[in-house]
């Protein structure tokens, strides 16, 4: 009997660390920091909306006086939610230290 209950505390003590270890890792995004999660929506909104085959900026290399262009002349980024628009400038503000 003795045995018995060293069996189950050896394994509950195996067990549990994976358990909680899992369980934490599952959810990293929700814990991201808001300004981080922004400037990775503007950074794809950037790649799959403006950079993207047959997009307003395809084949251009992005750069500072490129970003300042698309801050500045929103005719490249009509099409873009406001939402998007915010991310965007997010990302281009904190790329480029602007």
């Amino acid at each position: 009997m003795q045995v018995s209950k060293q069996i189950k505390r050896l394994m509950l003590a195996l067990v549990l660390p994976v358990v909680c270890a899992s369980a934490f890792a599952s959810g990293s995004e929700a814990y991201e920091d808001p300004k981080q999660k922004m400037y990775n929506t503007g950074k794809a909104v950037y790649e799959q909306k403006l950079a993207c085959t047959g997009c307003a900026m395809a084949g251009k290399s992005l750069d500072k006086d490129v970003a300042k262009m698309l801050l500045e002349d929103g005719s490249k980024t009509s099409t873009l939610s406001a939402d998007e628009k915010a991310a965007l400038v997010e990302f281009l503000k904190k790329r480029f230290k602007m």
